[in-house]
């Protein structure tokens, strides 16, 4: 057989996005581009809302963005050094979790989709209040686009327009996922099929939006903090 090749892409940008009420306000313009952590929070009923008499208990959540530069990538196909099409190209997706003491959900799905939205990382680092107001954050993607539906959350074909693409003329279905039992484990999937649509420009290279699963994200239960380390992690 060949030589076994291993590159290591980083992330060229990663933040998350959320929803949280910060002393009674949504904090929605709020943006942790160059925090040191991407945090994976739910709150369910933390804020109650009324409304008519009546007591809403508010969902909040935050949703992670990160794109990882593929130019080398590119380059190796183009000269013909892998091939993207045979069985023996993997691509891997990892985040290390960083676990500080603080409290971690267990039995969890993540899931990870490719975006449609191209994001940008913005300068924010306020994680307590998120008072650093810079775009990427719930409400848009970048400074020129808002989100399909704010929160990233407009599902979308690979050539429609939406924040996340759901499926693709190759991919059925592009979701992939992994089950944490503990809390405390790092992400680590296979985009393989992600990563070959998109050097073949069947996907946008645009990154990915990692998530709860729909289930979690809409039951009423709180997960909080899922931590992973961003690529301004000093460790």
């Amino acid at each position: 057989g060949g030589d076994l090749m291993f590159r290591v892409l980083k992330a060229d940008k990663d933040t998350y996005i959320t929803n949280k009420y910060v002393d009674g306000i949504q904090a929605v313009s709020g943006n942790v581009g160059i925090a040191g952590s991407l945090d994976l929070f739910k709150l369910y009923g933390m804020t109650q809302l009324t409304s008519a008499s009546q007591t809403i208990p508010q969902v909040e959540l935050s949703r992670i963005l990160i794109h990882f530069d593929l130019n080398p990538l590119y380059e190796l196909s183009d000269e013909g050094k892998i091939d993207i099409a045979n069985s023996s190209f993997k691509c891997m997706l990892n985040l290390k979790d960083v676990y500080g003491g603080q409290t971690t959900p267990n039995n969890f799905t993540i899931d990870v989709f490719p975006l449609s939205a191209s994001f940008s990382e913005g300068y924010g680092k306020d994680t307590a209040y998120y008072t650093d107001n810079d775009k990427c954050n719930f409400l848009s993607a970048s400074f020129d686009t808002v989100w399909g539906n704010k929160g990233c959350v407009l599902a979308c074909f690979s050539t429609g327009s939406g924040d996340y693409i759901t499926s693709s003329i190759t991919i059925a279905d592009t979701r992939v996922s992994q089950t944490f039992s503990i809390g405390d484990e790092d992400l680590l999937v296979d985009v393989t099929k992600i990563i070959s649509a998109t050097i073949k420009g069947d996907l946008p290279d645009s990154g990915f939006r990692i998530t709860y699963n729909t289930e979690i994200e809409s039951n009423d239960r709180t997960y909080f903090v899922k931590r992973f380390a961003s690529r301004h992690a000093y460790d």
